[in-house]
C-alpha cells in the first residue's frame, strides 16, 4: 500500500512498491547515452535541497529525467522539499515507499530503474555534483558499456583507501580515468545490462557467506550495506568501475545512518570546466587497481620490468589477507628478509619501485619469508599518505 501525495499526473506499475508521481509525461526510453538523474531522500531535507540545488545548476545536453526516491521517514519535509522543486531539466518523478526500505533495499530498488532508463546516474542526497557530471558519466557510459569486464562508472574520485584506512593516489595516465575493483557510492551510473548482471548475482548469492572474498574490514560492514554486496559481486567476478582522475562529485558526510558527526573527511575538489573526455581501453591502461587499491601484478611489472616475474602479491599498503594468496613473490611495505628494497619517498608509493629509487620502506621477497600480520597505522603512514608533519601530529595528539 502506497499514500499518493499531491500531484499533476501519476501513474503506478503493477507489484512496485513505489508511488510514482511526475510532472510531465516522458514515454521515451533513454539510452545509455542519456542516462536519468536517481537522487535518493531519506530524512535529510537540507541535504536533499542542496544537491537538487546543484542538480539545476550543471549542464545538460537535453532534457533528463530526474527522478527523486524518498524512503519512509517521521520527516515530512524531505517530501516538501521534492514537491517544490523546480527542475530545470526536464521531467521529474517523485517515487515515495509507505514502508522503510533502509539503504541497502534503498539502492537495490532503486538501480531496478535502470531497466526503464537503459541507465542511471545514482546520487545520494549528501553527494554534491559537478555541473559537468553528466555529460562525464554520459560518455563512459557509452564507451564502456559493452566491456563486461565494467560493473559501474564512478563519478567521485578517491584520494582515501577505504581497505587500508590511508591515503590513496592513483597513478597517472594519459586519459580521463583508472580502473579499481571497488565500486562506487558516492556518485554513480549504470547501464541496464551492468545493473542486470550484480541483480542476477545478488539473487544467487545474497544469503551466502561472503567474508571469503571481500576485505578483512568490509566483512566488519553491517548488513544494511549494499556496497559491501557490490564489493563481493566485483571480487566473486573480477570487475572494476571506472574512476574519473578529477571528481565529478564530492561527498559532505551529512549526520545520518553512516556518519554520526559532520565531516569534510571526503570532500574532494570537482571538475568546474567542460572539456572533452579521453577513455582507453581497460587492457590498454596501466593503471588498473584490485580491491586493495594496489596495482595488479601485470601492470606492476609493466611499469617496472626489473621486477621481473609478476607471480607477486602487490601489498604496498600491507594490509592484504595473505592467506587468500598463492603467488611465489611478494611487493610489500611489511618487514621480511627482501631480496631487493626500495624507499618510500615517491608518491604515489609505487614510484618508489618504477623509478628504482633504493632504500627502505618497501621490500620484495618471497612470499612464505613474510609476516602475514597486517601493518597497524602509525605515525609514519600518515605523514607519508595525508602530507602531514610529525609536529601537526604532536598538536593532534596523535604521535
Amino acid at each position: 500500500m502506497f499514500i499518493l501525495t499531491k500531484f499533476e499526473c501519476a501513474n503506478t506499475r503493477p507489484n512496485t512498491i513505489w508511488t510514482v508521481l511526475t510532472h510531465r509525461d516522458d514515454s521515451t526510453m533513454n539510452t545509455t547515452q542519456s542516462p536519468a538523474i536517481v537522487v535518493l531522500g531519506y530524512n535529510r531535507p537540507e541535504s536533499l535541497r542542496r544537491i537538487l540545488g546543484g542538480l539545476n545548476a550543471s549542464h545538460y545536453p537535453h532534457d533528463v529525467t530526474l527522478v527523486i526516491s524518498i524512503d519512509k521517514s517521521d520527516s515530512l519535509n524531505v517530501l516538501k522539499v521534492a514537491e517544490e522543486f523546480q527542475w530545470k531539466g526536464g521531467p521529474k518523478r517523485i517515487l515515495t515507499a509507505e514502508e522503510s526500505l533502509g539503504l541497502r533495499r534503498h539502492v537495490l530498488r532503486s538501480g531496478d530503474l535502470t531497466e526503464e532508463y537503459g541507465s542511471i546516474i545514482l546520487l545520494e542526497d549528501d553527494i554534491y555534483p559537478s555541473p559537468h557530471f553528466y555529460n562525464y558519466a554520459a560518455s563512459a557510459l557509452d564507451y564502456y558499456q559493452d566491456d563486461d569486464r565494467i560493473a559501474g562508472i564512478s563519478l567521485y574520485s578517491p584520494q582515501y583507501n577505504e581497505t587500508s584506512f590511508m591515503g590513496f593516489r592513483p597513478m597517472q595516465d594519459d586519459v580521463d580515468a583508472y580502473f579499481l575493483a571497488l565500486p562506487s557510492s558516492w556518485g554513480q551510473a549504470w547501464t541496464w545490462e551492468q545493473w542486470r548482471r550484480f541483480k542476477a548475482w545478488y539473487d544467487a548469492n545474497a544469503d551466502k557467506d561472503i567474508a571469503p572474498i571481500v576485505p578483512p574490514n568490509v566483512r566488519l560492514w553491517p548488513e544494511s550495506s549494499w556496497k559491501k554486496y557490490f564489493i563481493a559481486y566485483m571480487c566473486d567476478s573480477n570487475l572494476f568501475f571506472v574512476y574519473p582522475y578529477l571528481s565529478f562529485s564530492t561527498n559532505f558526510s551529512d549526520i545520518g545512518v553512516n556518519h554520526k558527526t559532520n565531516s569534510t573527511r571526503f570532500q574532494v575538489p570537482i571538475h568546474m570546466f567542460p572539456k572533452e573526455y579521453v577513455f582507453k581501453p581497460m587492457d590498454e591502461s596501466l593503471c588498473v587497481y584490485d580491491e586493495y587499491c594496489e596495482l595488479l601484478p601485470d601492470r606492476f611489472v609493466r611499469l617496472a620490468p626489473h621486477l621481473g616475474d609478476s607471480d607477486l602479491v602487490v601489498d604496498l599498503y600491507g594490509v592484504k589477507d595473505l592467506n587468500q594468496f598463492q603467488a611465489t613473490h611478494i611487493l610489500t611495505s611489511r618487514p621480511m628478509p627482501a631480496l631487493a628494497s626500495w624507499s618510500k619517498d615517491l608518491k604515489p608509493h609505487e614510484l618508489n619501485v618504477v623509478c628504482d629509487i633504493k632504500g627502505n620502506g618497501l621490500n620484495y621477497g618471497l612470499l612464505c619469508d613474510c609476516d602475514k600480520t597486517p601493518l597497524n597505522i602509525n605515525a609514519e603512514s600518515v605523514c607519508y599518505y595525508y602530507n602531514v608533519s610529525r609536529r601537526v601530529l604532536r598538536w593532534c595528539r596523535i604521535d
